[in-house]
């Protein structure tokens, strides 16, 4: 997320006109496969004076061969979504 605003030119401090909320969520997914799946959530919201100006709720399912190929590339894929959505607003 630090990357993407100071990017945009942002600047970033504890406070500041606006608010910046992030969660990232990861889960297990059991589906009967022979991979590892987890399940991810991604909410951001931006908020000016405590009212939400910008929210956005992504949530996708990975799977790979590992846990830990399965954790990589949800990172992977919620960097791309943060990325891409940002640089629209």
């Amino acid at each position: 997320m630090e990357n993407a605003l100071t990017s945009m030119n942002f600047s970033i401090a504890n406070q500041g006109i606006l608010n910046l909320k992030a969660k990232i969520k990861i889960e297990k997914s059991d589906l009967e496969n022979r991979y590892f799946n987890v399940r991810w959530f991604l909410t951001i919201k931006i908020l000016y004076n405590n009212t939400i100006i910008i929210a956005i709720e992504k949530n996708q399912r990975e799977s790979g061969i590992s846990q830990t190929e399965a954790f990589s590339s949800s990172y992977r894929s919620i960097k791309n979504i943060i990325r891409k959505k940002l640089f629209i607003l």
